[in-house]
């Protein structure tokens, strides 16, 4: 007798082949068969129901899916949550934590080879490689725990594998080179942050200086304004004074005293822009030639002082020859 060595699965219940077969196991009196090709609707009833199964209904499910089916929806596989794995980066130089991924490879080949024969079927780095050992040599310092090294390599292979390296990794850390390169980094950081600090102090008290040496300069320009302001008022006394002595002594005439009379307000006319514009420099040429002839009385003033005090200085010193 032979047999096929290739199997046939119809696609319809109408094949040929497929009605043989019926027919054959009808008169064999099979039991009907329930897989999904021979019971599509079925099948179908099957996968809408699938959320509702229990331990209690699971087989009355099976024996008569579609009793239990009506009135039911259609079944809409929920969407699956993705999970975004959490990727470290270690502050170490990367020479630094190629070493340590080096010396977990190292341990891990004398954990497997103490763990299995002197001659095992695979080696060591089929279960655990140079990618599993650089994810947990840049996680190295956030495991605290060793369900953070399972999440890294996907779980253990072997018992006690996972606390075995959390052992290595707890004693690793305690090492005088581990220390040490942690040590530089912090010492590294806290210097720039000092950097940082002394910098921005720098900034503050530059700042500080600016403002003040803007506020000495702008007293300085205030007293000055006000020290010429006074000193243009004394001139002006002063030539009132004299055009009074003058005048008393008939050397100047009587300024003309003419009667004010109340003028009507002028009616405000609005100007043209270019009407506006001579105004303007008007305006600004009588100030320009105010703060001129301020200028130049002042400057007399000065003058006429200087004079007075050198004249004053030649009287004392020929008064002092004459003592």
């Amino acid at each position: 007798m032979k047999f096929c060595s290739y199997g046939y699965i119809p696609v319809s219940k109408d094949d040929p082949k497929y009605r043989k077969e019926k027919d054959r196991a009808d008169y064999l009196k099979f039991d009907f068969c329930e897989c999904s090709n021979c019971n599509p609707e079925a099948a179908q009833d099957i996968h809408k129901l699938a959320h509702l199964f229990t331990k209690e209904n699971f087989d009355k499910i099976l024996e008569n899916p579609s009793q239990f089916a009506e009135g039911v929806p259609d079944y809409i596989q929920p969407k699956k949550h993705r999970h975004n794995k959490r990727k470290y980066k270690s502050r170490l130089p990367q020479a630094a934590v190629k070493k340590i991924a080096d010396d977990l490879i190292v341990h891990f080949e004398l954990f497997y080879q103490d763990l299995m024969d002197e001659r095992p079927e695979f080696k060591a780095s089929r279960f655990f490689g140079a990618a599993q050992a650089q994810a947990v040599a840049e996680a190295f310092e956030y495991i605290e725990e060793p369900s953070l090294i399972a999440k890294l390599i996907g779980g253990e292979w072997f018992d006690n594998q996972i606390d075995t390296m959390f052992s290595f990794v707890e004693t690793y850390k305690k090492t005088e080179w581990f220390e040490k390169q942690v040590f530089e980094i912090e010492e590294g950081k806290r210097t720039k942050e000092s950097q940082e600090r002394e910098k921005v102090e720098k900034k503050k008290r530059e700042e500080e200086e600016k403002r003040q040496a803007n506020e000495k300069r702008e007293a300085i320009k205030i007293a000055k304004r006000a020290e010429d302001a006074i000193a243009l008022e004394n001139f002006k006394r002063i030539r009132a004074a004299e055009a009074e002595e003058r005048r008393s002594r008939g050397e100047l005439s009587e300024p003309s005293k003419q009667l004010c009379t109340t003028q009507p307000k002028a009616k405000r006319v609005r100007l043209s822009q270019e009407d506006r514009k001579k105004r303007d420099d008007q305006i600004l040429a009588e100030k320009t030639a105010k703060r001129a002839a301020d200028a130049t009385a002042l400057e007399e003033f000065k003058q006429i002082r200087a004079t007075e005090a050198r004249e004053r200085a030649k009287e004392l010193e020929e008064e002092g020859y004459k003592d």
